[in-house]
């Protein structure tokens, strides 16, 4: 999450036979085509921003501007609504980003930040029109949506209350206690939404790897991967850690911190775990022996409290790896 990290590239760009740039066109056009339709949104833009990206960064611009304007025609075949089948030029915003942080050399962790972006606000808008077109109104839409999630929700809980009606020691789950849930999924969305963004962007860079391979293009396959995280990431992600931990699960202060903690945990997830068992970790040297199995024994047991437990871990060793690196640079440099 360095956005100052750049990764260094030894290889030529050669360009893809056109066979294989037409056939990776059409096959951009086609997910193009299903941003509008009930099969698009997320899935549409992550392969076609792959492509499309892989495309342009191979130097194939006439084949990768060609699939446009022809997802636009498959789109108004699939939906028969040529407003609507605008939501197909959404792709490109991705791939775009793509193309840039590879001409320009950035690390993974940027990429996926820069891309994320681009990403997360396309698939905002095609979410938007859908519920327009479903509902007649967005407004309507999210009051329609949270009547319904929350009558789920009332009758799953319900359902679990006269289940364990006649067991002992059990707890009734009351009212507030689902008036609580149902707030903390509000509350959530936004962060939930990010990470899915973040997600998004992470697949269609490894898609745009998977490709270049298949089809040799060095510029991407031997490009080094390196994932980085800012000492500025870390320390949100560590207060905010701290900061769910202090205050009540009911506070503006409390929820704002879950957000932002969600939004810094899939990078900080990933350079814990390369932190933590990466080529230059303690887990990778000879002997060690104790290390390595204090380190398998302590993401086991996270994992057995929660599978979400397990990548908070990997967030506070990577954060807090970051910022003690930091604090030893800083003093070393002092000192010199």
């Amino acid at each position: 999450m360095n956005e100052n990290k750049i990764c260094e590239n030894t290889e030529a760009s050669p360009k893809i036979p056109v066979g294989a740039a037409i056939a990776l066109g059409i096959t951009a056009a086609l997910f193009c085509s299903l941003a509008g339709t009930p099969l698009g949104g997320i899935l549409s833009l992550t392969v076609s921003a792959a492509l499309l990206g892989l495309l342009l960064t191979a130097e194939q611009s006439f084949y990768a501007f060609l699939p446009i304007p022809f997802s636009y025609v498959l789109a108004v075949v699939f939906t028969g609504d040529p407003l609507l089948s605008l939501l197909c030029f959404l792709s490109v915003p991705g791939a775009f980003a793509l193309r840039i942080c590879y001409s320009k050399k950035f690390c993974l962790s940027v990429t996926v930040i820069i891309t994320a972006v681009c990403m997360g606000v396309s698939y905002a808008l095609i979410l938007l029109a859908d519920l327009y077109v479903a509902y007649g109104s967005v407004s309507d839409a999210f009051v329609a949506i949270k009547g319904t999630v929350g009558a789920a929700i009332d009758e799953t809980f319900a359902l679990l209350n006269e289940l364990f009606a006649g067991e002992q020691n059990l707890l009734v789950i009351t009212d507030e206690t689902v008036y609580l849930f149902k707030k903390m999924l509000l509350m959530s969305a936004p962060g939930i939404f990010v990470i899915l963004a973040q997600v998004s962007a992470y697949c269609a860079e490894k898609l745009m790897r998977a490709f270049s391979r298949l089809y040799r293009c060095s510029f991407v396959a031997q490009r080094p991967e390196r994932v980085t995280l800012s000492l500025g990431a870390a320390i949100i992600f560590l207060v905010c850690y701290g900061m769910t931990s202090l205050f009540s699960g009911d506070t503006v202060i409390y929820y704002s911190a879950e957000n932002l903690m969600m939004v810094t945990l899939p990078l900080a997830s990933v350079a814990g775990m390369h932190s933590m068992f990466g080529k230059e970790s303690l887990f990778r040297q000879r002997g060690r022996t104790f290390i390595k199995i204090s380190t398998i024994l302590l993401c086991i047991m996270a994992f057995y409290a929660s599978p979400l437990m397990l990548f908070i871990l990997f967030a506070l060793w990577g954060s807090a790896g970051t910022v003690a690196r930091a604090v030893l640079l800083r003093a070393m440099s002092k000192r010199d």
